[in-house]
C-alpha cells in the first residue's frame, strides 16, 4: 500500500493550502500502487471527495452522540 493525497500537493499549494493542512491526516489515504501512481498531479473525483466527507461527518457525529449518551448514563 501506498500513502496518497485526496488533494494533491499541487492543487493544495494552487488552493493556498500550507504543507501542514497538505500532509495532514484527513488528506491522506492508503492505495495500492497502481491507484497511487495514476493519481499523479489530480486530486481524487469530486464524487469521491464528497463520499469521503460525508463518511466523517457521519462518524463525528455518531461519536458526539456515543459521548453524550455515556455522560448523560454517567450522572
Amino acid at each position: 500500500l501506498h500513502v496518497s493525497h485526496l488533494l494533491s500537493v499541487d492543487a493544495g499549494h494552487a488552493a493556498g493550502l500550507t504543507d501542514a493542512e497538505i500532509n495532514c491526516d484527513e488528506n491522506l489515504a492508503s492505495l495500492c500502487e497502481e491507484c497511487n501512481s495514476g493519481m499523479g498531479r489530480n486530486p481524487v473525483p469530486l464524487r469521491l471527495a464528497v463520499a469521503i466527507i460525508r463518511a466523517r461527518c457521519a462518524d463525528k457525529t455518531e461519536t458526539a452522540m456515543d459521548t453524550s449518551r455515556l455522560a448523560r448514563d454517567t450522572e
